[in-house]
């Protein structure tokens, strides 16, 4: 049976990567990749990456060599790419796969996330995992690295005139999230330079990097260098820079998926890509998670009445806007995502319940609130977000 799929969607790409329980590969016939010489499939291989663009079908697997990546043309007018790569996966593999991670844009909402979800779901994928582009271009990149000393790097995706970046400090096999940015509107060298600059600015503290990594399709770098030098501009000379191919993106699903089946040792230490918070019935905003936050995380806060023998409160779900370029109000920094009334509150004057909201974020952002009164010792309320009925469409 397959142990895990990898999927990027998001505008019109998709990745997969699948794995088997055993060692040789279901019959995959020559006449399905023609004019392809495969000599890596003669050999025991598990994990196996699909990544479709507007042109192109892209096949990535890991091996005793490392991560490979094959190409041959596909049709520009495709369905559903989520689908489409389901149905090749069940030709290839020719057995339902149960598991799925999806590299999505960095900036997607949390709303957006569970639409990705869903439809991964809809299509008949059990468990449905998420990672960002520039997250997987950077394993892709520097993966096998253990035997060097601690690097920090930023790691910068221009994919179909799209925009993101991620921070990372990589050593000895661990990936920890720093800081991360991004936009999913066609982009320009000011919006460039802004997005990297906010992200650097999350650093609060030690903000020299050791390179840049910027990856994007060779063609669509080359004409647009203006974005390359906005990259520069804000990271300077004091770092070493790489230009790389956004097959860097296939290939760190590809070998992300090998810590699954034990052939590599990486840890992902992912961060939470926006501030979320609640606000309640007196419209004050209050953070509980705070941007790029290591998850999975734990957070809770205390709030109390506002009335005499108050028996219930509003809740309302704020998320912070990651892609502002969306508006061009600057100040609409957050948004409402879902709200819900929580009672049963113990009848009491108003500031002697003590009401604890604890969220938890997993490694997969998906956020679950329970609320407690700590006088009574009752749970008012507890519920996972992780489906778009949870949320205020």
């Amino acid at each position: 049976m397959k142990k895990l799929i990898l999927i990027f969607i998001g505008f019109m790409f998709v990745s997969i990567v699948l794995a088997n329980d055993d060692d040789t590969v279901s019959r995959v016939s020559k006449e399905k990749f023609a004019n392809k010489q495969y000599l890596y499939l003669k050999n025991p291989c598990e994990v196996f990456g699909i990544d479709f663009t507007s042109s192109e079908l892209n096949i990535g697997f890991f091996c005793d060599d490392g991560p490979q990546i094959v190409s041959y043309p596909v049709e520009v007018n495709s369905p559903n790419p989520l689908e489409k790569a389901s149905l090749i996966a069940e030709e290839l593999f020719e057995k339902d796969t149960e598991r799925v991670l999806i590299s999505i844009p960095e900036s997607y909402s949390y709303r957006q996330r569970l639409m990705v979800i869903e439809e991964g779901k809809k299509i008949g994928f059990k468990n449905v995992r998420l990672m960002s582009n520039s997250k997987a271009a950077a394993i892709g990149a520097y993966w096998n690295i253990s035997n060097i000393r601690e690097k920090r790097i930023a790691s910068c995706v221009f994919r179909n005139n799209c925009f993101e970046i991620s921070i990372i400090e990589i050593g000895d096999g661990v990936f920890e999230v720093l800081s991360s940015n991004g936009t999913t509107f066609d982009v320009n060298d000011i919006q460039t330079r802004e997005i990297c600059s906010q992200a650097l600015d999350n650093l609060y503290y030690n903000r020299e990097l050791d390179e840049v990594l910027i990856v994007g399709k060779n063609d669509y770098l080359s004409k647009n260098n203006a974005l390359i030098e906005a990259v520069k501009s804000v990271f300077g000379n004091s770092c070493g820079y790489v230009i790389d191919d956004e097959n860097l993106i296939i290939q760190g699903l590809a070998i992300y998926s090998s810590v699954f089946t034990k052939k590599t040792d990486i840890l992902l230490l992912d961060a939470f890509p926006f501030s979320i918070g609640i606000i309640t019935s007196r419209d004050i905003f209050t953070p509980i998670i705070y941007r790029n936050t290591t998850i999975p995380t734990r957070k809770t806060q205390m709030i109390t009445t506002v009335e005499n023998y108050q028996s219930s409160i509003e809740i309302q779900l704020f998320e912070e806007i990651i892609d502002k370029i969306e508006s061009n109000n600057s100040s609409a920094f957050f948004r409402k995502f879902s709200s819900f009334n929580i009672s049963g509150i113990p009848r009491a004057k108003k500031g002697v319940p003590k009401i604890e909201i604890t969220f938890n974020i997993n490694a997969d952002c998906i956020l679950t609130i329970s609320i407690n009164e700590l006088t009574k010792n009752k749970e008012l309320y507890k519920k996972t977000f992780d489906s778009l009925n949870d949320l205020d469409i």
